[in-house]
């Protein structure tokens, strides 16, 4: 029953619920709009606002009615309109008519535009209104908005689309922004009550900008519940924001050059007893910041993430005491320019970092629990660590620690800050060339206004180690007017940098040296002490290499400024261990200090191409930048043992040389020919020293006891005699000159000085120089000069030793390679008591000789024997032009004195090539025969190959010659030919003036020819070599006084043959004593081999005839002849007597030819000698009858006259 009962009342409620609603549709919903005020006044109640509609229109279609609203406005009460719809359209739920309050199932909006602006105060206008922010009399409770907000909540449906915004920002002066497509939707979805908000923005600002609202709650809020204690998140997102376009409108720092940005933000409250967590992502793109050194920093990508609650963001934003903030960074491509703090452009590839963030009690802000990990081509690291605000820093204080997997030793100068001293980063730019640091460690520690706290050790600490491999390091750069040090290669070690400290451990490295094998380093360690301040290296270890590299080392790095040059033109050979030590002021490399030991075993060291080598070394030489020291160095110099042994350091003892040197390590050293003169050993001691200004010098002695000087006088000396040799070399820095003095004190003194200019690789490497006696030897400023002055000199004899110090061991030329040593002889002055010149004794000698840069050669020649001028051009080693000769007398004796060299005679080079000669002498004597003036001109023939004597003349009281002839320079005929005639006007004044026959012929007169070929002239002087013939035809002479040496043979023949007569008991000897005249003297004579062959020769006078056949040896002096004399007698005896008391010889004569023919007995008259012996003491021996000549009568070849 009952239940029959209650389906009937429902059965009755349903029905009359659905007459109602047909009423409703039919009869209410047409007249809708005069229902308008009604509703005006439901929807104001539930929305707190003042509504207006200007027109209402509905209908409907199922169960939803369907509204139209033309021009609804909303405003407080009182107020402007702060919101009008031209164009709304509503489906109202059908539950409104149930519930009390008007529910939405659909809500439309178009059309709407909602002005926004600022004006010139600074307020903010809604659609005309006043937005005030900052009003303090505000209700704090929300009962205001709490209605609009509760019934926006419970619709299930709300679209608003097509609403446009306009800002104006009449305050900043911004053109007008328009967000022209607005939608918001709001609806009830799985229990949360969401609102979605969109637009899309301008295409130059970006892509759009939307807001999200999710409220959690039941469909239909109760009274009682306070919208604000409801769980809700809202969420704001803005995409492709173009940041820098926004500067009209919002305040983009200027910096902003480029970048585009994705934010998404996110705040909820789950309680609200809790607090507003908020959740901050932000994406950017291509930014760029542009700073006012128009330096960027430039970011490819970065995504941003903060986490916390709003109110602790909004601290840290606002610079207030926050709690911890969660965020996390991620960066692509980051680079940052920041002049003011580091030198170099900071580029990161990749970069992630989280942590939290908070402001203290004293609102400094700090970044604890960090974890940041760095990525680029010079660093792959992971830190952790803090960083926080402090009053005594600006750039705050850091506590990081971490590893990284590879660093770039040359990239580390890049992430030091300007701080550290600017010679220490170019030094570290420039001198960590490359290396790999592997599996390390870094530390950072303190205040980073300080950083790296070389300077406020006390600020903090920091430290990098690592793992080195394949490094390069350039410790000593080349600078400007500066050569490098060789870096090293290869550095496998360790590497640690301890605040401004950098040390580097190697195991081994190598140090690559230019054209030599490189220098093997082990047990290396690096030290750069304080990068901020006064910085300087430090290396140290052990090297080994070739001898070559380490020389090669000095040439071409500092040590050769920091060794004045000292080892500029050494040469070594060998292995050499060295251990060494270098510091170098970073900012002062002219004070590197370097410190090491050379250790040797069977080196070699040759100190400059032309010193002796220093073989067999072994020991230990120590090297700093002021020097060299030794102790126990050994070795072999010259030939014999050698001990060094002192400090060659400026100020200090000296470096001591002591040992022996051997005649023929001298010769092995030299190789020339010269050096064989000396025989034997001597010892030596050297020292070399540098003073306080660091200028070099040089000493030897030695008393040379034990060598043998086989030189020419004054300098012959036995081994047993003691003699000073003394060598002092000297620099003069200020006037960059090298001295060597040489001085050897014997019977005489000879002095050598010698200048070479420092730096110089021209021309001979002794620039100028004198030799000789001291007090005469200067220092001049170009060539060589000889001055001396001594009692005797062998100037042949010095001329061959000058000669064999020319030549190889073996005689030959020696062939000039490379720089000369000696400059060229410019002068001579030569005086001596007596000297040995060309075969000649010259007393009182006094000779000088000079040649200008131009080549132009004077002599001028002064002494008892000669006195003349020489002038010739000098030129390649040859002489030009034409050769001059004059002296004003000359005077050809010949001989060799007891004390001249024996070996002195010259050879004369092959190769002789003679210039035109003028050869002109006013007093000529020859053996102490004058011969009176002589002049003699010649010129080169052809091509070199022969001489020419054009002219030759020679004038004498009595006899005048001519002549002309040839000079063969190479061929078989090599040698001089000469043909001359001499005519004779006065025979006896030409022997009594020249002296040949003084007092001994009276008159006479004719001529003497003479054709001579002398071989191989002028290479060789031997006499044999000459041959030719004489013609002779003289008359009417007369033989007056018979001391000559032809007189005296006339002499005996006379006597021999006139004392066949001495029965006529006449005074015939006496007779004879008168003289011998002669009416001819004529006759030919054959030279060949030395000898000279009498052929006819006769002598005819009043007295006789005289026939001579045979030859005279004119080396030898002997005699091998056959002279026949025939008396010239007739029959009375008075004739004869006649003839006898006034001439023997032409009383003779006529008996022997008048007579002595036609009568028997006169031919008993004539006789016949064999003729022999010394022409000086000729013998004679009569023969019974006529003979020949014992001589051999080999026809020797004649060259016509």
């Amino acid at each position: 029953m009952v239940v029959r009962g209650l389906v009937r009342l429902a059965l009755v409620l349903y029905f009359a619920l659905m007459l109602s609603l047909v009423g409703l549709r039919y009869l209410l919903v047409p007249q809708l709009d005069n229902l308008r005020p009604y509703l005006v006044e439901k929807i104001s109640e539930q929305t707190g606002l003042q509504v207006q509609i200007q027109e209402l229109k509905g209908d409907w279609q199922g169960w939803n009615p369907h509204l139209s609203v033309t021009n609804l406005s909303l405003s407080e009460p009182g107020q402007e309109p702060m919101l009008q719809l031209p164009k709304l359209q509503a489906d109202i739920s059908w539950k409104s008519l149930f519930s009390g309050s008007l529910q939405l199932r659909q809500l439309d909006v178009q059309g709407l535009t909602i002005p926004v602006r600022r004006d010139l105060q600074g307020q903010i206008l809604v659609m005309g209104q006043v937005l005030d922010l900052n009003n303090d009399r505000a209700p704090a409770e929300p009962e205001v908005w709490q209605g609009p907000v509760r019934w926006l909540l419970e619709q299930r449906g709300i679209h608003i689309q097509g609403t446009s915004l306009q800002w104006q920002d009449d305050l900043r002066g911004a053109p007008a922004l328009d967000l022209p497509s607005i939608e918001l939707q709001i609806g009830y979805r799985q229990g949360w009550h969401e609102v979605n908000l969109a637009t899309a923005l301008p295409a130059d600002l970006g892509e759009s900008l939307a807001l999200a609202l999710r409220v959690q709650g039941k469909r239909r809020l109760p009274e009682n519940v306070d919208v604000m204690d409801l769980p809700w998140e809202m969420t704001v997102q803005a995409n492709g924001v173009d940041t820098p376009a926004l500067r009209p409108w919002l305040d983009v720092p200027v910096i902003l050059d480029r970048g585009w940005i994705d934010v998404r933000a996110q705040a909820r409250q789950p309680q609200a007893a809790q607090a507003v967590q908020m959740q901050l992502a932000a994406q950017l793109q291509d930014v760029a910041v542009l700073t006012d050194s128009e330096d960027r920093l430039q970011l490819e990508q970065a995504h941003l993430e903060l986490n916390g609650s709003l109110r602790d963001v909004q601290a840290l934003a606002q610079g207030k005491q926050s709690g911890d903030v969660q965020w996390t960074l991620s960066m692509n491509g980051f680079g940052l320019r920041l002049p003011d703090l580091f030198a170099h452009y900071l580029a990161l590839d990749q970069l992630n970092a989280q942590g939290m963030v908070h402001r203290d009690e004293q609102a400094r802000l700090s970044l604890g629990n960090m974890n940041l990990a760095l990525r680029n081509p010079d660093l792959d690291a992971q830190l952790t660590g803090s960083w926080r605000e402090d009053a005594k820093f600006e750039a705050g204080v850091a506590d990081w620690q971490g590893q990284f997997t590879h660093l770039n030793l040359a990239a580390l100068v890049n992430y030091l800050p300007l701080t550290v001293n600017p010679l220490a980063r170019e030094w570290m730019q420039a001198g960590l060339v490359q290396g790999a640091v592997r599996d390390g460690t870094i530390r950072l520690q303190g205040g980073l206004d300080t950083f790296p706290y070389g300077l406020s050790p006390a600020d903090g600490s920091f430290e990098v180690v690592g793992i080195l491999g394949e490094g390069i390091v350039d410790y000593q750069p080349a600078q400007p007017q500066r050569l490098a040090w060789p870096r090293l290669e290869g550095i496998q070690g360790s590497i640690r940098m301890h605040n401004d400290n950098l040390d580097i451990v190697a195991q081994q490295a190598r140090m690559p040296i230019a054209k030599q094998p490189d220098i093997v380093l082990r047990d290396i360690q690096t030290h750069i002490t304080s990068l901020e301040q006064n910085s300087f290296l430090k290396l140290e270890g052990v090297s080994q290499a070739p001898a070559t590299s380490y020389l090669a080392l000095v040439h071409q790095s500092p040590l050769n400024a920091l060794l004045d040059g000292l080892l500029a033109d050494s040469r070594v050979k060998g292995d050499w261990t060295v251990p060494i030590k270098l510091q170098v002021p970073l900012d002062n490399a002219d004070d590197t200090q370097v410190q090491g030991q050379i250790q040797m075993n069977n080196s070699e060291f040759q100190y400059m191409p032309e010193a002796p080598s220093l073989t067999a070394l072994k020991g230990e030489l120590a090297f700093s930048e002021k020097g060299v020291s030794a102790q126990t160095l050994t070795g072999k110099v010259l030939g014999g043992d050698t001990q060094i042994s002192g400090v060659l350091e400026p100020g200090k003892p000296g470096l001591r040389l002591n040992g022996v040197i051997t005649a023929q390590g001298l010769e092995q050293y030299l190789e020339l020919k010269g050096v064989q003169r000396l025989q034997g050993q001597t010892p030596y001691q050297v020292l070399m020293k540098l003073d306080a200004k660091g200028s070099f010098s040089f000493g030897a002695e030695s008393d040379l006891t034990g060598l043998a000087l086989n030189l020419p006088e004054p300098f012959y000396k036995p081994a047993e005699r003691a003699a000073k040799l003394k060598a002092d070399w000297s620099s003069d820095s200020a006037a960059k000159m090298d001295r060597l003095q040489i001085s050897l004190q014997d019977r005489q003194t000879f002095l050598l000085n010698l200048l070479h200019a420092q730096g110089s690789r021209q021309g001979s490497y002794f620039q100028s120089g004198s030799m000789g006696t001291p007090g005469l030897v200067s220092w001049p400023k170009r060539g060589l000069e000889l001055h001396s002055r001594y009692d005797r000199m062998d100037l042949d004899a010095w001329e061959r030793v000058v000669e064999e110090f020319g030549q190889n061991l073996d005689g030959s030329p020696l062939i000039p390679s490379g720089r000369p040593l000696l400059p060229l002889l410019e002068r001579v002055r030569l005086k001596a008591d007596q000297a040995f010149f060309r075969g000649q004794v010259l007393d009182q000698l006094e000779m000088e000789s000079t040649e200008d840069a131009a080549g132009s050669l004077f002599l001028s020649l002064k002494a008892k024997q000669a006195e003349g001028r020489l002038q010739a051009q000098h030129q390649g080693g040859r002489y030009t032009g034409m050769f001059n000769a004059n002296f004003s007398h000359l005077y050809l004796n010949g001989g060799r004195p007891d004390w001249a060299w024996p070996d002195a005679d010259l050879p004369m080079s092959d190769d002789l090539v003679l210039p035109a000669i003028s050869f002109k002498v006013d007093d000529l004597q020859i053996q102490g025969v004058r011969f009176g003036a002589l002049e003699a001109k010649g010129k080169p023939a052809g091509k070199g190959h022969k001489w020419t004597l054009e002219n030759v003349s020679l004038n004498a009281q009595g006899m005048q010659l001519h002549g002309y002839g040839s000079l063969a320079l190479s061929g078989p005929q090599r040698g001089l030919e000469l043909l001359a005639n001499s005519q004779v006007s006065n025979l006896g004044q030409f022997v009594d003036v020249s002296g040949l026959l003084t007092e001994s012929i009276k008159d006479g007169e004719g001529t003497v020819q003479a054709a001579l070929f002398w071989s191989n002239f002028p290479w060789s002087f031997d006499k044999r070599n000459i041959r030719g013939q004489f013609n002779v035809d003289l008359r009417k002479g007369r033989f007056i006084s018979l001391k000559s040496r032809s007189a005296k043979l006339l002499e005996l023949l006379s006597l021999q043959s006139i004392s066949r007569l001495s029965r006529l008991d006449m005074d015939l000897f006496g007779a004879v004593k008168q003289g011998f005249a002669f009416d001819s003297l004529t006759g030919r004579m054959n030279l060949s081999q030395g000898k000279l062959e009498l052929d006819n020769y006769q002598i005819k006078g009043p007295a006789g005839a005289v026939n001579l056949e045979g030859w005279i040896d004119i080396k030898d002096e002997t005699l091998d002849l056959i002279a026949v004399v025939n008396p010239n007698l007739d029959m009375s005896g008075a004739a004869i007597a006649a003839y006898f008391t006034v001439n023997p010889m032409v009383g003779v004569g006529a008996l022997l030819t008048q007579w002595l023919m036609q009568i028997p007995m006169s031919s008993h008259l004539s006789v016949s000698y064999a003729v022999t012996g010394k022409i000086d003491d000729p013998q004679l021996k009569e023969l019974e009858v006529p003979a020949a000549s014992t001589a051999k009568k080999e026809k020797q070849p004649r060259i016509e006259p």
